[in-house]
């Protein structure tokens, strides 16, 4: 299951528009907030945005980047 992207406002700057809550970046790659907060302590997750002193945002294109990352492709591929 895919998620869309938020719609943008006029006024906003588009590299902006693409940022997802921890919550909806969870649910855009199909994991949990639990693994995507012990992830970033290990370094091995989504590359992300410290947006405050708690806010964690992150980038489609990163997130889409990760997941690119992790496919495998079949042995018996011919």
């Amino acid at each position: 299951m895919t998620h869309a992207a938020p719609t943008p406002s006029p006024n906003t700057r588009p590299e902006l528009t693409n940022i997802l809550t921890g919550r909806d970046a969870a649910r855009y790659i199909a994991r949990s907030r639990s693994f995507l907060r012990i992830a970033r302590m290990h370094g091995r997750g989504p590359d992300y945005i410290q947006l405050g002193s708690r806010a964690i945002g992150y980038r489609l294109r990163d997130l889409d980047a990760w997941l690119e990352s992790r496919v495998v492709r079949s042995k018996d591929a011919a």
